[in-house]
């Protein structure tokens, strides 16, 4: 049985258009134990990057830990410029990834990823003078932080982060619900709550000595520990769930950095990189607010709770009987306003679609009192608040007030 796919209709105004592949920058996350493999692991990714794709164009270092010094050798010895700058602060972070854009670089590295976002904290710790922050203080830490987030997932460059090891935890909880010993769910990156979602590739590190490293005779060994890398994250989903490994790099061969970054080609040969990265738009709904900020909010919540308690005395006048007729009459009406039978989600709707709602139970309201049908018989009552709907609708239009 063939199956005809049709082709999508060309509106003109709509949001809507074909799916193709846009993105053009590789967003990568790596994190882990001290040794693990972080940072040479995300310097060699950059390196099969720049040859790979640029032309061996340079690379950003954002340097929290002198770990870039280390690096120096190696890119010189691939013929990679390494730019690097050295600082912890949140806004240095920010302002670097503008620079490698402007300074001609194709990727940009952050090491450690976890300490800008402890700046920030520290930061706004001194401006409010206090000693701890509080709950309420997170709204502007992580808005602030999500101007990074858009910023980097925006970004031209391809950007490789790498952050400290953190765990997940949480209470054991008994048969009976109740909690109890601190046990250990999972790791992630130790960085702002969110950081482990921002990469398309996310990577875990772990270095393991060989078995028979410390014995006598394997002392002058070379290479004794092998790195691993588990894929916890790739959208593409080819690599997701696999582990590579690769020996320590003791002595540094011009081309080594082809045993990393072959391992993860199949993810960065998906994108589109040579072509201009898509940005997500830059469409806000701030006029769909009076610009009061929480002023704005609780007038809208009080709008809403007016809108409610007129549309549920509206009900109540149009049909005050407690009998089976008038309440499946008052349930009939709910549903045909706001096509639900919750009441619950009707107090969970837009105020606008409340109004729109209120306008129509209004027209109904008079044209009722004309034709007392209406108010008993349902079919009646569907067609008549039908009708009610169309007319609320258009003065509301009118009114430059049409529910969205």
């Amino acid at each position: 049985m063939s199956t005809t796919i049709q082709q999508p209709l060309n509106i003109t105004g709509s949001l809507l258009h074909p799916a193709i592949i846009e993105q053009a920058a590789a967003k990568v996350g790596i994190f882990g134990p001290q040794g693990s493999g972080k940072t040479l692991t995300s310097a060699l990714i950059a390196l099969g990057l720049s040859k790979t794709y640029h032309n061996s164009a340079p690379v950003a270092f954002m340097d929290t830990e002198n770990g870039s010094d280390y690096l120096v050798p190696i890119f010189e010895a691939e013929g990679v410029p390494l730019l690097n700058f050295k600082s912890r602060a949140f806004k240095d972070m920010c302002q670097g990834l503008r620079d490698a854009e402007a300074s001609g670089c194709c990727a940009y590295l952050v090491d450690s990823y976890t300490h800008p976002w402890r700046e920030l904290n520290d930061s706004l710790k001194k401006k409010l003078k206090v000693s701890k922050l509080e709950f309420r203080h997170m709204d502007q830490l992580k808005g602030m932080w999500m101007g990074w987030t858009d910023l980097m997932l925006n970004s031209q460059q391809h950007v490789i982060v790498s952050g400290r090891l953190g765990y997940v935890w949480d209470r054991e909880e008994d048969d009976n619900g109740k909690k109890g010993d601190l046990i250990k769910l999972g790791t992630k990156m130790k960085s702002e709550s969110e950081a482990g979602y921002e990469p398309s590739l996310l990577i875990e590190m772990e270095a393991v000595q060989d078995s028979d490293a410390r014995m006598k005779k394997s002392r002058a060994k070379r290479g004794t520990i092998t790195h691993f890398a588990y894929v916890l994250k790739d959208r593409w989903r080819t690599l997701n769930g696999q582990t590579f490994q690769w020996k320590d790099c003791n002595a540094y061969k011009v081309g080594d950095y082809k045993l990393v970054f072959d391992k993860l080609t199949p993810h960065f040969g998906k994108l589109v990189i040579g072509q201009k990265q898509k940005a997500v738009n830059g469409r806000t709904s701030e006029q769909l607010f009076d610009g009061q900020g929480d002023a704005a909010y609780y007038h809208q919540a009080r709008q809403k709770q007016i809108a409610l308690e007129e549309i549920e005395g509206t009900l109540v006048h149009l049909w005050p009987g407690q009998d089976a007729v008038s309440k499946g009459l008052k349930r009939l009406a709910i549903e045909t306003l706001f096509s639900t039978r919750s009441w619950t989600a009707v107090e969970s709707k837009l105020l606008q679609e409340l109004e729109g709602g209120l306008a129509t139970l209004k027209f109904f309201e008079r044209a009722a009192g004309q034709s007392n049908d209406a108010l008993t018989d349902k079919t009646q009552a569907v067609v008549l608040l039908e009708i009610c709907r169309g007319r609320a609708l258009d003065e509301l239009a009118a009114a430059d007030m049409v529910p969205v």
